[in-house]
């Protein structure tokens, strides 16, 4: 009577993959790509410390400026993670640069750049560790001039 068409199941001269061959090609990709993002986590650092010391930096000298043209003193408070720039006028900070997981602020202070002269209070210098270079950063200040020397150096570990 009724005749059913049933799907026919022929041999294919296309080869097929087995399941071995699959996951060894996972298994690779999946390297590969870990490998990568190793890298690209190393780089993401490293940009985010040059992010950090390049503010640091802008700042150090937007402050000195501020407070000889602006006429009001001005303060850097760094801790053990930020580091925050205020003016007194508002009482808030008015920037906070808070350090990257592989940045250690060594100099815990707050230090005042006076009005008018620009010169600042009893610290001349911050310090920092990079973690990753295993070196340590330390901004010389040069009281009154506005300028600084940025000097690394390795650490060295006793044995």
């Amino acid at each position: 009577m009724f005749k059913m068409n049933t799907p026919y199941l022929s041999k294919s001269s296309v080869a097929g993959f087995t399941l071995i061959e699959l996951l060894c090609v996972l298994f690779i990709v999946s390297l590969v790509s870990t490998i990568g993002l190793h890298g690209f986590l190393g780089l993401k650092a490293r940009v985010e410390q040059q992010v950090f010391f390049q503010t640091f930096e802008n700042n150090l000298a937007y402050i000195h400026e501020r407070a000889i043209i602006g006429g009001t003193a001005a303060y850097i408070h760094s801790r053990q993670d930020y580091i925050a720039i205020d003016f007194p006028y508002d009482g808030k900070a008015q920037e906070i640069l808070y350090a990257p997981s592989s940045i250690k602020v060594i100099t815990i202070n707050d230090l005042t750049f006076h009005q008018y002269t620009g010169t600042y209070g009893p610290i001349s210098s911050f310090d920092f560790v990079d973690t990753l270079a295993n070196q340590r950063i330390t901004y010389q200040l040069f009281l009154g001039s506005g300028r600084y020397e940025k000097r690394i150096t390795p650490i060295v570990h006793a044995t």
